[in-house]
């Protein structure tokens, strides 16, 4: 039975708990508890239940956005410096923060780009993501691997965020603040991590090594793929809107068709579209020494493993770029026809294997 107060008596315990050196866990404890009432209400079949967590929101929103920052900020300025230990617990605290807040905007709104705290909070997540993509880049090569992964993985909660917010709210995704430069910035993380994608060796059994490494680049690969999801969700909404049967207010038809026009005119531009197009085809779809090696080893096993991954975009990179070129070609092929001719007519006239299996790429 769900207890009125339950959700107060909860924000009282982090208040409590956020500055006790003596107990460090505790807080920890409590914003982990909050977070699975969070699921249970946004789940519950009940409407009242839904109906306790969307008038607690703000407070949940106005208590925990002010925590993730203040310690974001803190984190922020040790990810340099030896107190690994340190940095280790606080942003701990703040990932643990960031997934119960993306649980909390996606379910505790209707309407999240009309909520003021909300569009803030969207806005520097967004500054915070390119404060992340520097500060990896400063730190990757003396880091501790611990240290990378937890910048990572909070990368890797935003990105996850955004999809969120672009598959359940598309509107709200379209409408709030800087929303054309978010997308834009997921892609060049997206092309960043294309060139070593294209690189990289498959699975072939060396599982502990990667372990040690921390599994940053499996990290930066599903970060890459949420990204190719968010854009298959920008061309869905403005090319495929959502239809349903119920009543709309006059407020939410303008800004469906608001959003419909911000995703034509000023993300999916025709520069915009064809690089899309070029760096999926040109990377992430051609076949990799890798899979070559596994191919070699057992055809079959590859083959299923192929096919399964392709049936569900969402644990394949290459499967979901598949996805995005068909989406492409469906509603820009006017002006994507012929490059495409021309990159089968550059892949037919080589002949090394590799060209083949960038052929087969373009073929797929």
């Amino acid at each position: 039975m769900y207890r009125p107060d339950l959700i107060s008596t909860l924000l009282q315990r982090v208040r409590e708990h956020s500055s006790d050196e003596k107990s460090p866990h505790l807080f920890g404890r409590v914003v982990t508890i909050l977070l699975h009432v969070i699921k249970e209400l946004s789940t519950a079949r009940i409407q009242r239940s839904r109906t306790y967590l969307v008038a607690a929101t703000p407070e949940i929103l106005g208590t925990l956005g002010s925590y993730y920052f203040q310690i974001v900020s803190e984190w922020q300025s040790k990810a340099s410096d030896e107190t690994t230990p340190l940095f280790l617990l606080l942003a701990s605290r703040s990932f643990l923060i960031l997934r119960t807040l993306r649980r909390l905007i996606i379910a505790g709104y209707d309407f999240p780009n009309r909520d003021t705290n909300v569009a803030e909070f969207w806005k520097l997540t967004i500054a915070q993501m390119s404060q992340w993509g520097e500060l990896i880049s400063e730190l990757r090569s003396h880091a501790e691997g611990s240290v990378l992964q937890l910048i990572r993985l909070h990368h890797l909660q935003l990105a996850k965020l955004h999809v969120n917010m672009a598959e359940q709210h598309s509107a709200a995704f379209a409408l709030l603040p800087d929303t054309t430069q978010l997308v834009k910035s997921h892609w060049q993380q997206i092309k960043l991590y294309s060139s070593r994608y294209v690189g990289e060796q498959t699975d072939d059994g060396e599982g502990d090594k990667k372990e040690s490494l921390f599994d940053l680049t499996s990290i930066e690969e599903k970060a890459s793929l949420v990204g190719i999801q968010i854009i298959r969700a920008c061309i869905k909404m403005a090319f495929m809107p959502v239809h349903t049967f119920h009543s709309r207010n006059e407020q939410e038809k303008t800004e469906r068709a608001k959003a419909e026009g911000l995703m034509k005119q000023h993300l999916l531009t025709a520069d915009f579209v064809q690089d899309l197009f070029t760096i999926a085809i040109t990377r992430f779809m051609v076949l990799r020494n890798g899979d070559i090696a596994l191919w070699s080893i057992d055809a079959e096993d590859w083959m299923t493993l192929q096919d399964t991954e392709d049936e569900d975009v969402t644990l394949s990179i290459r499967g979901c770029s598949e996805r995005l070129v068909l989406d492409l070609m469906t509603h820009f092929k006017a002006f994507l026809i012929n490059p495409m001719m021309s990159f089968l007519a550059a892949a037919a006239g080589q002949s090394t294997g590799f060209n083949l299996y960038v052929m087969y790429a373009y073929w797929s």
